[in-house]
């Protein structure tokens, strides 16, 4: 498919830049201690292994980096402590050392737990793992996936919207939901989403749920295409709901990065792209979150997105 083109194009060019380096370090079982979690202005990284790299959102920093930030600039660390560290400017850090003046607050154990789930999910762990499995598709338009949301993930609202892309020449669209006892439900719509049906009982949590799209229109059918999630049981909807809380209370300006990564660790893949679609609209120039939001894209099997931000990720990385 074209859109898997392009996500290979964008993966390599990536790869050859160096840009992704944070792959072999991943794999070579280093744990990073500390993310970028907010930037204003620049932010230089120096590693331990004697390269250097421009900070960006979502950076994973291991011990040894040391941490530079400009004239007029900032940047919040996120500890696997659970703390957060506000650097201002010209300060510098190197972590996992003790650094001369520098004051950290006590650790933080429920933030620690949110570092947890940061570093495992998709935008905070290996970029080699935790990605979901790509489902078929069958007759996209122009070659992309027709269904939107939700897909390939795990959510928290049992009474779900679905969404899709139009397909050409259709002006009708069934949706037909199942469980894994059976068909639970079918609608027909000339729109391109759908708000769950009131008259509809809530779907079963804990197992996976099918939805089917079947374009149309009078000649006959157009395109069909089908996709899965699970929903999550209302005991973990509610601490990550507390969670999500407490990201709020203590992560300050961090807050949207650790939201998002936080969201992917859970995942609830989709929550995490609305949290890194937001990133993306209000810091235009990171390649970072352009870079974890099209990782996001492509765990969700939406190539064409992905090679978009993958791109973005790109160009902006070859920024001076």
């Amino acid at each position: 498919m074209r859109s898997r083109a392009r996500l290979a194009a964008a993966l390599l060019a990536l790869a050859a830049t160096g840009f992704i380096a944070q792959i072999a370090r991943a794999t070579s079982g280093q744990t990073p201690l500390a993310y970028i979690a907010a930037i204003s202005g620049r932010v230089d990284v120096a590693r331990s292994s004697k390269t250097g790299e421009r900070g960006t959102i979502g950076l994973a920093l291991l011990k040894g980096d040391r941490v530079q930030v400009g004239a007029g600039s900032g940047a919040t660390l996120f500890f696997n402590d659970g703390n957060l560290l506000e650097l201002s400017e010209k300060s510098t850090i190197t972590v996992g050392t003790q650094n001369k003046g520098a004051r950290r607050p006590e650790p933080n154990p429920a933030m620690a737990g949110v570092f947890k789930s940061v570093s495992e999910g998709v935008v905070g762990g290996s970029r080699e793992t935790g990605l979901v499995a790509l489902a078929p598709v069958r007759g996209g338009p122009s070659g992309a996936e027709v269904i939107l949301a939700p897909r390939q993930t795990q959510i928290l609202d049992d009474r779900p919207m679905f969404r899709w892309r139009a397909v050409a020449g259709a002006n009708r669209y069934r949706v037909v939901v199942s469980g894994e006892a059976g068909e639970l439900w079918q609608r027909e719509t000339g729109d391109t989403s759908l708000a769950y049906p009131a008259d509809a009982a809530p779907l079963p949590r804990g197992g996976d749920v099918l939805w089917a799209l079947h374009a149309s229109n009078d000649r006959g059918s157009l395109a069909e295409e089908e996709n899965s999630f699970q929903i999550k049981p209302v005991a973990e909807c509610d601490a990550i709901r507390h969670q999500l809380e407490q990201i709020e209370k203590n992560a300050g300006g961090a807050a949207p990065f650790v939201a998002g990564a936080y969201l992917s660790g859970q995942g609830l893949l989709l929550d995490a792209i609305v949290r890194l679609e937001a990133l993306c609209r209000d810091h235009p120039t990171q390649p970072g979150p352009h870079e974890a939001l099209g990782r996001l894209y492509r765990a969700v099997g939406l190539m064409d997105l992905a090679a978009a931000e993958l791109q973005d990720a790109l160009t902006l990385g070859r920024q001076p």
